[in-house]
């Protein structure tokens, strides 16, 4: 791009690393299992090139928005994973507001409502984990009950909070994030051990669910890897990367595109859809080092490779082989381009 400002950050320098040269430890045995599934939470559309630097200026790209539904088989703990968009947008506040006509947000439905029309209790919901702050992930905690607990990441709480009304320009809401109901990791009071290509907390202590610490997007980025069976696991990669062709190591070489980056005028320079770019492709190179092993299936929060492919909540993923045969055919394919 020419905007003629300058790259004070480098990001046009920068890359993802190999896949192929993050360290790797194998992924752990166990027994203990949960059930995943995908509950769309609706959709988002976008500038192609805020994402994909190769894109057209005027392109746009199409991007669904997914919650998950998580059930710890061993003591029946029902969580979900993400929350989507706020139903009604204009229940955001006025910094968020101000932007969402570049990405045209649909949702028809809380999560709670969506829970509810498949005849779910959201009071069965004991603990939604956010993979960050941003607004197309926060949704309506607040339409939970008060029993339900929120889990964010390590530094979300500084970088989000206070939120609106109390700080004005806040991109998130106080009930986003409730004193009393939000349970901040921490890396260095938690246990974090290394599980497959990233850090992980072991959430139940089975070795069924790791929270990864997967940052760059935001600095509380964070990631689940879940075992579906004894040998399966689904790592769901919220928006550790957006689109497919940014860091799919089976995605076609010629539609391959580095991060999008674009004019920052308020700031005077170019920037991104990361907070720091070099962690982020960090991270999505782990998520690629994942997603080589064949018992492992990545899924990020916007995977429109794997939309209409798969079962969706109440139904759960059990067939990775199945879910990664999909997203190959149609990378393959150029679909969901």
């Amino acid at each position: 791009m020419d905007s003629g400002l300058p790259d004070r950050l480098g990001l046009l320098d920068l890359s993802m690393p190999d896949p192929k040269s993050v360290e790797w430890t194998a992924l752990p045995e166990g027994t203990a299992v949960c059930n995943v599934a995908i509950l769309p939470a609706g959709e988002l559309s976008c500038t192609r090139s805020l994402i994909l630097r190769s894109a057209e200026p005027d392109a746009k790209l199409r991007m669904p928005d997914a919650a998950f539904v998580i059930e710890h088989e061993p003591s029946g703990e029902r969580l979900v994973f993400d929350l989507g968009c706020k139903c009604p947008v204009s229940d955001y506040p006025p910094a968020v507001k101000q932007g969402l006509a570049n990405w045209d947000p649909q949702v028809d439905a809380t999560v709670v409502d969506k829970l509810k029309q498949r005849g779910v209790d959201p009071a069965s919901v004991k603990r939604v984990i956010l993979s960050h702050k941003h607004w197309d992930h926060v949704g309506n905690f607040d339409a939970f009950p008060e029993s339900t607990q929120l889990i964010v990441g390590p530094g979300t709480k500084a970088a989000a909070l206070p939120g609106y009304p109390a700080n004005e320009n806040a991109t998130v809401l106080e009930t986003d994030m409730p004193e009393g109901r939000t349970r901040e990791l921490s890396r260095e009071s938690d246990a974090w051990v290394d599980v497959g290509a990233a850090r992980g907390h072991d959430l139940f202590g089975d070795k069924s669910l790791y929270l990864l610490d997967m940052p760059g997007h935001t600095d509380g980025h964070i990631a689940a890897l879940v075992r579906i069976a004894p040998d399966s696991w689904v790592v769901l990669g919220g928006d550790t990367g957006h689109h497919r062709a940014l860091w799919s190591p089976t995605y076609p070489e010629a539609w391959r595109s580095p991060v999008g980056v674009f004019a920052n005028k308020s700031e005077g320079r170019l920037g991104c859809m990361h907070d720091d770019l070099k962690l982020a492709y960090q991270s999505m190179a782990k998520a690629a080092r994942f997603d080589l092993e064949p018992n492992v299936v990545v899924l990020m929060a916007h995977e429109s490779f794997l939309e209409g492919g798969a079962p969706e909540f109440p139904d759960h993923l059990t067939d990775v082989a199945a879910l990664k045969a999909t997203i190959r055919k149609r990378e393959a394919a150029g679909d969901a381009q």
